[in-house]
């Protein structure tokens, strides 16, 4: 709807709160907008969903609802369970026997009271009978701290929640969940949410129109063993011993400015700092961190921390058309930046657009290009990597890397989308693993791993809470680091045919 230009909106910071959802869905009901059946059916179904009126919900609706809810003029509730499977088959080579199962169960609440109070939670348990996503893969799925099983099977929960306060210019949120910053259609490159969720601490403000203010500040796990706080201890079971990780935390913020109408430019910066507690420093929204850290820890290298900056232009003003810009900066010698040999520019650039309802509406064409220079998202102190449980925060090819991304997508009508896509990816050395000089590195010197992406997928939302997907993708990779960038069931070339239903998101 943003695209088609029926709404304003920053797709820079997610995920959404539903006031914001709910609001920007009440705009759309109440205007004469020339849109399609499917999208007419759609937007009256997510409408009645997030205004949380069942009576509304059951004029809207004519799919099946596996929820409770209780709504009144103060307090509203609603609980669905969650459940889901699928298949993953690796044509012709197992035959019928699948390739994959992964299965998630557990349940969900949300609710509200009055006009200002949100709550949430939401448990689920994962199992896989063969991982495939771990932090050293490079995969974009996203990764869970999985507990091993039998052979390659494996298994972790995750709870996921909390708790909000917004009214029309400000909100504050605390919650354990995942986020996104950047404008993407394939992968953020700012912050991917690839992680397992982390606690955080949000706070947003749109005071005016046309300035929208994002912080926050999260708790994140360093997977780094304090070995002068961990202990050794004697019990009724035998010797054991209490590892205690590092603390490592997260502190960053956005400015979006909207110089005129559907179009955003957005600017800040972040910093990963540990080994001095939660600093009131860092808790002051609108700062720069890295003079910060000048000022608390000097300027020296083994003192300081990882901090970051960021840019990100999108705008909507061609009809039908998004385009947008990302650069993440890790690091820029301004002074030396021209010079090959001395330079150290670590940066990561996204550019990309989608073309929506053209020529025809339901259909949607997307490209884009991200490119990732040595050194990006990488730092050498173990407790202040851009990492939480060894999961990379940004881009999930990390750094030496690119990748282009075209996909071609069809919405006939309800809930049903076809979907084809291509990617293509490629990595040269990791220069954080050999070692040696850290300025001066050329980009993709020597391909050490590629892989090409070629799918067509099925979904159909036959509830506003069901989903149903099939999907075909031809694999196809190499590379003299093959092994260590893929699990052995993703690597060489793979026709692998996916199927699956879920309940719940």
């Amino acid at each position: 709807m943003a695209n088609l230009g029926y709404i304003e909106i920053n797709s820079t910071v997610k995920p959404y709160t539903r006031w914001t959802i709910r609001t920007k869905l009440l705009e759309l009901v109440t205007k004469d907008l020339p849109l399609s059946s499917r999208q007419k059916s759609m937007l009256y179904l997510y409408d009645a969903y997030y205004r949380q009126s069942p009576a509304d919900r059951k004029m809207a609706l004519r799919l099946p609802q596996a929820d409770l809810a209780y709504n009144d003029p103060n307090f509203f509730l609603r609980l669905q369970p969650i459940i889901g499977g699928a298949f993953v088959f690796n044509l012709p080579e197992e035959g019928a026997r699948p390739m994959q199962f992964n299965r998630f169960s557990g349940a969900s609440m949300v609710a509200s009271y009055r006009n200002n109070w949100g709550f949430y939670a939401s448990l689920r348990d994962h199992y896989t009978s063969n991982l495939t996503v771990t932090p050293d893969y490079l995969v974009s799925s996203p990764g869970g701290q999985y507990k091993p099983g039998q052979g390659n099977e494996a298994e972790f929960s995750e709870m996921r929640g909390g708790m909000v306060w917004q009214n029309t210019h400000m909100t504050f949120a605390l919650v354990k969940d995942h986020f996104e910053w950047g404008n993407h259609y394939g992968g953020a490159s700012i912050f991917a949410g690839r992680e397992p969720s982390t606690v955080q601490f949000r706070f947003q403000m749109t005071p005016v129109k046309w300035f929208e203010f994002n912080y926050l500040h999260a708790w994140l796990n360093s997977a780094v063993i304090d070995s002068a706080r961990s202990y050794t201890y004697t019990s009724a079971y035998g010797n054991g011993t209490r590892l205690v990780y590092r603390q490592k935390y997260l502190a960053a913020n956005m400015f979006t400015i909207k110089p005129w109408k559907r179009t955003t430019i957005s600017f800040g910066n972040s910093i990963i700092y540990a080994d001095m507690g939660v600093h009131p420093a860092y808790l002051i929204p609108f700062s720069f961190f890295k003079s910060i850290d000048h000022t608390l820890n000097g300027t020296t290298n083994d003192a300081g921390q990882n901090s970051q900056m960021f840019v990100d232009v999108s705008t909507r003003l061609i009809p039908h058309t998004h385009v947008f810009a990302v650069l993440f900066i890790d690091e820029l010698a301004t002074t030396v930046m021209f010079q090959p040999e001395k330079h150290s520019n670590c940066l990561s650039f996204k550019g990309g657009f989608r073309i929506s309802d053209f020529p025809v509406p339901d259909l949607h064409f997307t490209g884009e290009y991200t490119r990732s220079n040595p050194l990006a998202y990488k730092h050498f102190v173990p407790t202040t990597t851009f990492e939480s449980n060894r999961y990379n925060l940004g881009y999930y090819l990390t750094d030496n890397a690119e990748e282009t991304y075209l996909g071609i997508a069809w919405e006939p009508w309800g809930g049903l989308k076809v979907e084809s896509s291509y990617r293509y990816a490629r990595k040269g050395p990791d220069y954080n693993s050999l070692g040696g000089k850290r300025r001066g590195l050329p980009f993709m010197s020597e391909e050490r791993w590629h892989r090409s992406d070629f799918g067509i997928e099925a979904g159909w939302q036959f509830a506003v809470n069901a989903y149903a997907r099939l999907g075909y993708h031809f694999l196809r990779s190499g590379g003299p680091d093959a092994e260590r960038y893929l699990p052995e069931a993703l690597r060489g070339r793979k026709h692998l045919l996916q199927c699956g239903v879920n309940l719940g998101l």
